[in-house]
């Protein structure tokens, strides 16, 4: 059967991305989803797998660039060749059936995620929604769409670097992205 991952149609991720930082509008949405086979929606553009990206941003309430700082790492032979050896400041993965029901699966899946690649616990109560990421520019990321939460801390055992910074490091496309959403909005 393979694995199931978490989907919104892409007309509903066309309409949410008008509201993205209403997050009731993002939850009702969300709950129209469904889980359907990876292998099939990896290259069906009429749906988008739904990602949450959690970045740990430190002293970044009120951002001074000079001050605030983001954790960010280089990928390394991971599950997906195309990241391979560019930075991220961003942890996350696809949202799976054991993750449960929608829209509480998301940030499941987040805390998954961040305990996976980083063993760090993180409570739903540390993540804050702050938009979403959508990357036009290839096939990849026409088929799927972030949900970006920050963590307000550092990560053990990560490089910390000024958020003003990280746009000098060979960044993946979501990280670029979300660099933008810290670096010019009220976080």
């Amino acid at each position: 059967m393979g694995e199931q991952v978490f989907c919104i149609t892409e007309d509903a991720a066309k309409a949410l991305l008008e509201h993205e930082t209403d997050y009731e509008k993002v939850e009702a949405a969300l709950r129209e989803g469904e889980y359907r086979g990876r292998e099939t929606v990896e290259t069906d553009e009429r749906y988008r797998q739904v990602i949450p990206y959690v970045v740990f941003a430190h002293d970044a309430y009120w951002p001074n660039l000079d001050t605030s700082t983001v954790a960010i790492y280089q990928r390394r032979h991971g599950n997906e060749a195309r990241l391979d050896r560019l930075y991220s400041i961003g942890f996350g993965g696809h949202v799976n059936p054991e993750d449960g029901a929608p829209p509480y699966n998301i940030l499941r899946a987040a805390i998954r995620e961040v305990w996976e690649e980083t063993r760090v616990i993180v409570k739903h109560s540390e993540l804050f929604y702050r938009g979403m990421i959508c990357d036009e520019s290839n096939s990849v990321g026409r088929v799927h769409l972030g949900l970006m939460y920050v963590v307000y801390s550092t990560v053990p055992g990560f490089e910390n670097v000024p958020i003003a910074d990280a746009g000098a490091y060979n960044l993946e496309n979501w990280s670029k992205l979300a660099l933008q959403k810290l670096q010019y909005a009220k976080l």
